[in-house]
């Protein structure tokens, strides 16, 4: 089981930092983890800092940045080689940005750095016009990801996909069949790889996608996390789990 975090789990929020897990999601992915015997991982754009502060105490296995860092089930973390120097001129054209758009600001991720409107909706072509200004300058492996009222400039060395791929290697996941949640475009990277490899991919809200199945909101993801912990529960949790 792979699940994206904003948009997924826990709904979008003006800034990053104000998110927050309600005690009953954690509840409800404590018991999968252990139903899942291990065989749960998060799969975020967001660093794995800043994932952790949503869901503490909770400690899952999990991939930040895109698939740049991942902290496996063994509670390791590895992160892979990248010179995030180039990044310093795109900085600041986005803090030029916010100066003269107020209402919008900027999240720096180490390895990567985003630009959100979320509270500006209608800066949508500005923005849009700036992420194209600033990818055809950008060095390789960096991009600009485009997501929900965000661009961003990540290294596309790495995904969401690469990332799932990671984890099946793993004991905890080998063999079994993967099942992958996420919301915005760069989830698609992770749906596209688990259908490939025989899983099911969920579209969580609307929109066009790669998925092959759909839940209507954070709501219904909840929900669904909650039938399917009360199904293993009655089946015996690790056999109902298995490939």
């Amino acid at each position: 089981m792979f699940l994206d975090v904003d948009g997924t789990l826990v709904d979008f929020v003006e800034h990053p930092e104000q998110s927050q897990a309600a005690r009953r999601l954690i509840c409800v992915l404590t018991d999968l983890l252990g139903l899942a015997r291990g065989a749960l991982a998060l799969v975020s754009g967001r660093t794995i800092e800043s994932v952790d502060a949503i869901f503490e105490p909770l400690r899952l296995p999990i991939s930040g940045l895109h698939g740049h860092e991942r902290r496996d089930t063994l509670g390791h973390t590895s992160r892979a080689p990248l010179d995030a120097s180039v990044l310093t001129s795109a900085k600041a054209r986005f803090k030029d940005f916010v100066a003269d758009h107020p209402a919008t600001f900027v999240e720096e991720k180490g390895a990567g750095i985003a630009l959100h409107y979320r509270r500006a909706p209608s800066e949508a072509t500005e923005v849009e016009k700036l992420a194209v200004e600033i990818e055809g300058q950008l060095p390789e492996p960096f991009c600009v990801q485009r997501g929900k009222m965000v661009i961003e400039i990540r290294s596309c060395q790495n995904s969401k996909g690469s990332a799932i791929e990671a984890f099946m290697n793993e004991p905890s996941f080998a063999g079994r069949t993967p099942v992958f949640l996420g919301d915005d475009a760069t989830d698609e990277y992770g749906f596209r790889w688990v259908n490939e490899h025989g899983g099911h991919s969920i579209k969580v809200g609307s929109g066009s996608t790669a998925a092959r199945f759909r839940l209507d909101g954070v709501g219904g993801v909840e929900e669904w996390l909650e039938d399917y912990v009360r199904f293993l529960h009655a089946t015996d949790g690790g056999q109902a789990h298995g490939g």
